[in-house]
């Protein structure tokens, strides 16, 4: 149960890989349609990105409406984001979600954050990558993304679990709305197995993090966590900057600085 991966190898290989990103579009207030801002920014991305294609949008709003105001509004944002990209001929897988989920659960001081659709989307790339992994990362980390209601049934203690799919904005340790399903998938696996602990740590890419975004990270995972039921003794968290990367520093690239840049769960007890 929970069989380590020890790797102590650089590996140095040849890739054509599909990087993952996403691309933010803003609403103003009751709005459906990009505001003029986001929608020459959103102009200029399409022009630059004409090989990418598009596998999901996940659209907000704020919370100055009622609940089924805001879920419709969402909905119609991501459509209408849809229907641009479409127009602008960007490919957009034939099974992409296109999703409105109404107003998000974190809340900034400036609404206009909140009020926004989400472009997931693929890029080309190839090259050469270098990469010196970490001792103990554990099988599930290297083979596939993160689905708590799975791995973490299978981990023991001193495992450690990459969180996919989780989001801050840059420079801050607010959590993207999209990211939130991840956590309450975590949450819900750690409900449905009451013996589990974790200890949750943020990691940071390129130098020393000298604001402690990566404690901030931590933290903010841990008081979602808390917020979604789960007892503050099954939990600690804590930051270790740019102290323990994947990717050697420093990085090579782009996705590798993405990949330094992370949240894991440590098992404590299972």
């Amino acid at each position: 149960m929970g069989q380590k991966l020890v790797i102590g190898l650089l590996m140095l290989f040849c890739i054509t890989a599909y990087a993952q990103e996403e691309y933010p579009v803003y609403f103003d207030v009751d709005k459906d349609i990009p505001n003029k801002q986001s929608l020459t920014r959103l102009k200029t991305w399409i022009k630059d990105n004409e090989d990418v294609e598009v596998y999901k949008i996940y659209a907000y709003a704020d919370s100055t409406a009622g609940s089924q105001y805001n879920l419709d509004l969402s909905k119609r944002r991501a459509v209408n984001v849809f229907k641009f990209l479409k127009k602008n001929s960007i490919k957009v897988s034939e099974i992409a979600e296109v999703r409105g989920f109404g107003e998000t659960n974190v809340f900034s001081e400036n609404l206009s954050n909140d009020r926004l659709a989400i472009i997931y989307y693929t890029k080309k790339t190839e090259g050469r990558v270098a990469a010196t992994l970490p001792p103990e990362i554990t099988q599930s980390v290297i083979d596939k993304p993160l689905d708590p209601e799975k791995t973490i049934y299978t981990a023991g203690k001193g495992d450690k679990i990459i969180i996919k799919g989780l989001y801050f904005y840059t420079d801050e340790a607010r959590i993207v709305p999209a990211s939130l399903p991840v956590l309450e998938q975590l949450a819900s696996a750690m409900k449905s197995n009451p013996k589990l602990k974790i200890d949750i740590q943020g990691h940071m890419c390129c130098s020393e993090d000298k604001t402690n975004l990566s404690g901030d990270r931590a933290r903010t995972v841990y008081q979602l966590l808390l917020k979604n039921g789960i007892d503050r003794s099954r939990m600690t968290f804590k930051g270790f900057g740019s102290s323990r990367p994947i990717y050697k520093l420093p990085e090579n690239n782009d996705e590798e600085m993405a990949a330094n840049k992370r949240v894991e769960i440590e098992i404590v007890a299972n």
